[in-house]
């Protein structure tokens, strides 16, 4: 991992042109003292270039964790609202259902308070006046005739 690092950051080496005056990077071609074609980088150099892509990466994910964090934040401001919203609803779905079970109890009892008299004792009650009208009239008039 490091070795692919150093590789990477040996790339970007080249893409910045300011380099610190104790850095120094030096191009070797092959068949020089070294066996291999490419980038000669003195300690400080390297760890330029390891530490510039350390805080690269550390800027990275912290960007990514503040990113994250305000949609985060965002969606669970937006789940408060409407957590707050569901419990007014039910807040007041059972208030109204409580004020309609009292209606409904007011107007059953009211309902009972005032209830019409079945109608076979108005036709009890009516036949035994009427027998006793009769009855009364026929004893009164009796005399008469």
């Amino acid at each position: 991992m490091r070795e692919i690092a150093i590789g990477i950051a040996g790339a970007l080496a080249f893409s910045s042109p300011v380099f610190a005056e104790d850095e120094i990077v030096t191009t070797v071609q092959q068949g020089e003292v070294v066996p291999f074609t490419g980038t000669l980088l003195n300690p400080a150099a390297a760890a330029r270039i390891l530490a510039d892509v350390e805080i690269s990466e550390a800027r990275c994910d912290a960007l990514i964790t503040k990113e994250v964090g305000l949609v985060q934040a965002e969606r669970q401001r937006e789940i408060d609202i409407l957590n707050a919203r569901l419990g007014t609803c039910e807040f007041l779905s059972e208030s109204r259902l409580e004020l309609l079970k009292n209606q409904n109890d007011f107007l059953l009892n009211e309902i009972q308070r005032y209830e019409k008299p079945r109608e076979i004792w108005w036709f009890a009650g009516g036949t035994v006046v009427g027998t006793a009208l009769a009855v009364g009239i026929v004893y009164a008039l009796a005399p008469a005739m």
